[in-house]
């Protein structure tokens, strides 16, 4: 439809559409060089214009026989048809009266006839025109010339449609290219072999795979593998021609780095349905994969770790809580989440927690200390902990582990370091008191010997001399226990000793106290003092007997033992080698815990006074650790008592026995 005069926009919208174009002052395209040149043949003219009328010049598009570029708005031939919208034709301008002194008809080129079809845009805004013309005078067009012009400026308008097009889809590819080449992602295009054919540049800098992996399959990279699945199912599935995303795989790229990718793919065909390869994106996830693996483990080690693990606001509420608190203190986590954590601190600890969790806000650093937790049944945990607080998260992480066998372990450390000293002090004043004993013993012997027989002195002497030989006997357990009495060990087989000297230790309990005896029959040698070894074992038996006032049993066992570096971390108090264990029990009385730390002490003893001298264990004590070995022991109240005495393993015997186990009653 042709526009009329009423349809036609303001200057200003028409020069906006005109720019839209961005053709002015561009150069020759062979497209609009051929229209112009069909219109003159078409019309048998010399000359033929394309023409865009800007504010105040036209300018030539394409033009056939006419040299300037362009001219002055003023001088326009075409601005009735470009003002009516219509085609105009002047058969001669020199009869024309407005035209008869245009100085396009006046001067060169000497124009006399010409024909003009406007040139509208997609939104019917004129811009322009073209037009034959010609130096002669012509007669009216006919109309199918009439409609063949016009045909061309519908033909000029398709091709400045098509140009805009080619231009929007230039700038939207340079936009996507730009966009790739900044983007996180980047593209990529294989052929129908799956060979890389395209690759945007930045995945140099992203990846280090281009352009070294132009021309190549992406499973011929080095150390190439899929996440799941295998390469001969992806090979299928892009054989297949399927669309694919999310796919995974990891490589090593040339420099030496290994990479994780994600790709998302898509088939393409040319017009006639060929299948010609792959287009796609593709990301680089190996610090996401990492990130992942490392929230994987930390969730792992959340669920398994036996340390206590909590989380809290800055106000200390509990918003998560490990499952090993259930081990820890007796609670599921959700009876604790949601609560404060303070509340399950022991009440004399609660102001140095305070004071940490204001440390740890104010200087972002871990923090280590200890504080006291109470559990579910009210038992008294001791926990260390390490501690630091986020800011970015605004929560509290702490990692507590419960450090009740470390501080018994630390007691049993300092018990034996006291044990160690108080023996090099008794060992000392034995030794010396016994060489003072010994001048005195001498002293009074002589004295003895010249006194007359009838002297009543001499039953004093005897008296005397009865009380340092008792001295003497103390003296030899102090010398026991302070590792100063010379052992003689003799390689022995450790079960016929036991059994044989079961039946002295029957001896030294009561009717209601049977021996029971589990002797291993595999047991391997030891080099042992044989009477030292009686004699602990008699001291350890009668405490037995003791410690039950209304009957009870006692077991005598032994075994081989070999301790590995895992027993000796569960079990501070044991020593890593290879043993033969011997313990003995008792079903009576037991012991709390604050005398079981001085039991080994010299003259320490529960007995009443003149029950005990408070040696016997001492001795034992010392006759142990100066065999090589170590002794332990585990009582409870109300359960009884063991004593384990381990001696150190020399030698495998010729004939093992079997394991024997008896009850030897009175």
């Amino acid at each position: 439809m042709q526009p009329t005069a009423a349809t036609l926009t303001s200057e200003a919208e028409r020069l906006a559409a005109l720019h839209r174009y961005d053709i002015l002052d561009t150069g020759s395209e062979p497209q609009f060089d051929r229209i112009v040149q069909l219109a003159a043949r078409m019309f048998g003219t010399p000359m033929a214009v394309i023409s865009f009328i800007d504010a105040d010049r036209v300018w030539f598009k394409a033009r056939f026989g006419v040299k300037a570029a362009g001219k002055p708005r003023t001088w326009a031939l075409s601005e009735a048809a470009f003002k009516s919208g219509k085609v105009e034709v002047v058969r001669d301008a020199g009869r024309t009266a407005r035209l008869r002194k245009h100085p396009l008809v006046t001067g060169s080129p000497n124009i006399r006839f010409f024909a003009t079809a406007p040139i509208f845009s997609a939104d019917r805004h004129p811009l322009g025109a073209i037009s034959v013309l010609d130096t002669r005078p012509r007669a009216d067009l006919s109309p199918d010339r009439f409609a063949g012009l016009e045909a061309l400026g519908r033909l000029v308008e398709a091709e400045l449609e098509s140009r805009r097009m080619s231009q929007r889809l230039a700038a939207a590819a340079e936009r996507f290219r730009d966009l790739a080449e900044v983007s996180s992602d980047w593209v990529w295009e294989t052929d129908s072999e799956h060979r890389l054919v395209d690759l945007t540049s930045g995945l140099m800098s992203m990846t280090g795979i281009a352009p070294a992996g132009i021309g190549r399959r992406r499973w011929e990279f080095v150390k190439s593998r899929p996440l799941h699945g295998t390469w001969a199912d992806h090979i299928a599935d892009l054989d297949a021609r399927r669309e694919f995303r999310g796919f995974e795989y990891e490589a090593e790229t040339d420099q030496g780095e290994h990479r994780v990718f994600r790709l998302n793919g898509r088939p393409y065909f040319d017009d006639d349905g060929r299948f010609l390869g792959y287009r796609g994106t593709g990301t680089d996830i190996t610090r996401q994969r990492a990130e992942e693996l490392a929230r994987a483990v930390n969730q792992r080690l959340f669920e398994t770790s036996p340390d206590l693990i909590l989380v809290t606001d800055r106000k200390g509420r509990l918003v998560l809580v490990s499952p090993s608190a259930l081990n820890v203190l007796g609670y599921r986590p959700e009876e604790m989440v949601g609560r404060s954590g303070i509340g399950f601190v022991h009440k004399d600890d609660l102001a140095a927690v305070r004071n940490e969790m204001r440390l740890a806000r104010l200087g972002n650093a871990p923090s280590a200390f200890d504080c006291r937790y109470v559990g579910k049944d009210g038992r008294v945990v001791p926990l260390s902990w390490i501690g630091v607080w986020s800011a970015a998260d605004q929560y509290h992480f702490f990692i507590g582990r419960d450090i009740t066998e470390r501080i018994a372990a630390e007691e049993r450390q300092r018990q034996s370091q006291r044990l160690e000293a108080v023996g090099q002090l008794t060992g000392g004043i034995a030794h010396d008191f016994n060489n003072i004993l010994s001048i005195m013993t001498m002293k009074i012997e002589h004295a003895t010997e010249i006194l007359p027989e009838e002297s009543e002195a001499r039953a004093l002497l005897a008296s005397a001399l009865a009380a340092g030989v008792r001295g003497a006997d103390l003296i030899s357990r102090l010398m026991t226990f302070a590792r100063r009495r010379p052992l003689k060990p003799t390689e022995t087989s450790i079960g016929p000793l036991l059994e044989e000297f079961a039946t002295l230790l029957r001896t030294a309990l009561s009717r209601r106290i049977p021996l029971r005896l589990d002797i291993a029959g595999d047991l391997r040698l030891c080099r042992i003092d044989r009477t030292g070894l009686e004699t602990a074992l008699l001291n350890l038996t009668v405490n037995a007997r003791d410690a039950m006032p209304a009957g009870g049993t006692v077991t005598l066992t032994a075994r081989n033992r070999v301790l590995t570096p895992a027993d000796v971390d569960a079990r501070p108090d044991l020593r890593v080698g290879q043993w033969i264990e011997i313990g003995v029990s008792d079903t009576g009385l037991g012991m709390p815990p604050e005398v079981q730390a001085r039991i080994f002490e010299p003259f320490f003893t529960t007995k009443s006074d003149g029950k005990g001298t408070g040696l016997g264990l001492a001795m034992v004590h010392g006759f142990v650790h100066q065999s090589g070995g170590f002794i332990s022991l585990k009582s409870e109240v109300g359960q009884g008592t063991t004593f384990w005495i381990y001696l150190p393993a020399v030698a495998v015997p010729k004939e093992a026995g079997r394991t024997r186990s008896t009850l030897i009653a009175a």
